[in-house]
């Protein structure tokens, strides 16, 4: 599900695009995407993540920073950013007994 862009501006004016994925009518991942590169270190600190190799909140199961087109030095800028609640459940997945 495709958050409004008239919503996602109010979040934060970087952001261009968030996606809210659900299964089972939970929330299992959220992405979002930003104008410009943003340097991956900045970005925890705006929206308060945790640090690399830090632990999760039980709620997350993984934070993902989908690289860039360039890499830009030595440093991590991201264009995206994926938040896991849970790993996808396939239909393979699940034992309907």
């Amino acid at each position: 599900m495709q958050i409004q862009n008239t919503l996602v501006v109010k979040v934060d004016s970087t952001i261009i695009n968030i996606t809210l994925d659900f299964e089972h009518s939970n929330l299992r991942e959220i992405t979002i995407d930003f104008k410009n590169n943003i340097l991956v270190s900045n970005l925890n600190k705006k929206f308060k993540l945790p640090e690399l190799d830090t632990k999760l909140p039980n709620s997350v199961t993984a934070i993902s920073y989908e690289p860039t087109d360039k890499p830009i030095s030595n440093q991590s800028y991201t264009k995206q950013l994926v938040i896991t609640a849970f790993d996808h459940i396939g239909a393979g997945d699940v034992d309907c007994n």
